[in-house]
């Protein structure tokens, strides 16, 4: 027999049984389908965290509160004062976050407000693509007004013009005087909605959100990073009575923290979806042992008319791998349609690279080699009389 009929023979053998044959491949199906769907699903987080940070600019500094012993620590106007006057300093925004709902008429919407100045736009590099920003006189009489992105704009108004509407959060109307392009992802406020931004003193003292949490900061020089970045942490530890409850990172760092969380979930997940290929691989190998016992007669006069052990371990071994890589096959498509439902519904980047679906195929067919080199050789071990006199 040469490869093709080897193949043709195995595929309808395995067609002859459908049912055996797919509850054989379900832990292949599950295992690459997991490989395939993780890959996508963190390659698109990634990006989009790292699009995200990147559009921010390699001079900026990100300080936030950590916990302490059950303590929080907040930052204060004096200090934000305080860390303007360092030199190397260009600009700082402090920031105040709540997580609440928005009303307008009858529709309500779960949103992040942030309490911020008027220099966030250029900080954070966002673009305004109706009406304005805000003015020195919005956080000096600490006007009721809002800025909100594009993404809210068209849930909640659709074709309509957000400018001039008026939306109410904690029972006080404010009303919207700009819309900006999307809204980056520091403090990971996309995973909890669209966002929402008023004047900082609108927010403490209106709104009554007293703690600043966290602030931006931009730097002359980027060579200097790590030299504010140390006065910055000395200088609040001092102001906190040597504690440190804050956390102050260049946004590089960010990002390269961002890529070893991912790595390590991408990790734990391989590892998951490992064991699932492992329990696949076993099924696999204690049904082609159960296929060379129904078989043995089969072998024996197969080998008294001439069939050489090799030929019969040859045949095994491709059984085994057509129904691995037919199992991973399925489970790529079932991967990608995974990933594509996870990219619809979080709005991820649907990413898929080669090298997963590759890995995929690599994987099945590497699980089909090992699993199925013992049936197969359990089947050319078999001798002509002691197969024959088998029932």
């Amino acid at each position: 027999m040469n490869l093709f009929e080897y193949i043709t023979t195995t595929i309808d053998g395995l067609l002859g049984n459908k049912i055996k044959s797919f509850l054989t491949m379900i832990g292949i199906i599950i295992g690459v389908a997991n490989i395939i769907l993780v890959v996508a699903v963190l390659q698109g987080g990634k990006a989009l965290i790292l699009d995200e940070f990147g559009g921010l600019g390699a001079n900026l500094i990100y300080v936030y509160s950590l916990p302490d012993v059950g303590m929080v620590g907040y930052l204060t106007e004096k200090e934000i004062k305080g860390m303007c006057q360092i030199p190397q300093i260009v600009n700082i925004t402090p920031e105040v976050f709540i997580d609440t709902q928005i009303r307008i008429g009858k529709k309500e919407k779960n949103i992040s407000v942030i309490g911020t100045l008027p220099c966030f736009k250029d900080i954070e590099r966002i673009k305004i693509l109706k009406g304005r920003g805000f003015l020195s006189t919005d956080l000096e009489f600490q006007r009721k007004v809002c800025i909100i992105g594009d993404t809210i704009a068209k849930d909640l108004f659709k074709t309509q013009e957000a400018i001039g509407k008026e939306m109410r959060i904690k029972g006080i109307n404010f009303k919207i005087i700009g819309v900006m392009q999307k809204k980056r992802l520091l403090g990971f406020e996309k995973f909890v909605g669209d966002t929402f931004y008023i004047p900082s003193t609108t927010a403490q003292r209106v709104l009554g959100i007293k703690e600043i949490s966290t602030a931006l900061i931009q730097v002359k020089d980027t060579n200097q990073i790590n030299k504010v970045i140390s006065i910055i942490k000395e200088f609040l530890k001092k102001r906190h009575g040597g504690k440190e409850l804050f956390e102050v990172q260049g946004i590089d760092e960010v990002i390269s923290t961002i890529k070893v969380v991912t790595g390590i979930i991408a990790l734990v997940i391989g590892c998951i979806a490992g064991i699932s290929l492992l329990v696949g691989g076993i099924g696999i190998m204690n049904i082609m042992l159960v296929s060379v016992r129904e078989r043995t007669h089969e072998i024996g006069i197969r080998k008294a008319i001439g069939a050489k052990n090799k030929e019969i371990l040859i045949q095994f071994l491709i059984e085994s791998c057509i129904l691995s890589l037919i199992g991973g096959i399925i489970g790529i498509i079932i991967g990608l349609l995974g990933a594509n439902i996870v990219s619809l519904i979080t709005n991820l980047p649907f990413l898929i690279s080669w090298q997963s679906i590759c890995l995929g195929f690599g994987v099945s067919f590497g699980v089909g080699v090992i699993f199925g080199v013992y049936p197969a050789k359990c089947a050319s071990a078999l001798t002509p009389v002691e197969a024959l006199r088998y029932e």
